[in-house]
């Protein structure tokens, strides 16, 4: 992976960018891709690590929910705004409880290098 310092000053395309933060997280969280986009129950642990990539993806990048669909694997748009519903509200400062999504989701984003 490049140093932090050359990934914020270079000036990626939307694929680049999407590429990056799918290999990033998943090398983050130790799966790989094809695991990813695997459909996954919600007791599963993929399925708890696969919703950290919709928020990462929504917000550092201009792709819609039927992008991310089919980038993640998703079975409809719907899951994906949903999901992404879920964490925006775990991630939010005002919910308590959830310090462990805040904090995994903040690592991910310096592992990335995002900010």
């Amino acid at each position: 992976m490049e140093h932090a310092d050359e990934i914020k000053n270079t000036v990626m395309s939307h694929s680049e960018k999407v590429e990056h933060i799918v290999s990033g997280a998943c090398k983050y969280f130790g799966i790989s891709r094809d695991r990813l986009m695997e459909k996954h129950g919600t007791r599963s642990v993929y399925w708890n690590e696969k919703r950290y990539f919709v928020p990462l993806l929504y917000d550092f990048t201009n792709a819609r929910h039927t992008e991310i669909r089919d980038i993640l694997g998703y079975r409809t748009a719907s899951n994906v705004s949903a999901c992404y519903a879920r964490m925006k509200n775990e991630l939010s400062e005002d919910m308590y409880g959830f310090d462990k999504t805040k904090r995994v989701y903040n690592e991910l984003i310096e592992f990335i290098n995002l900010k």
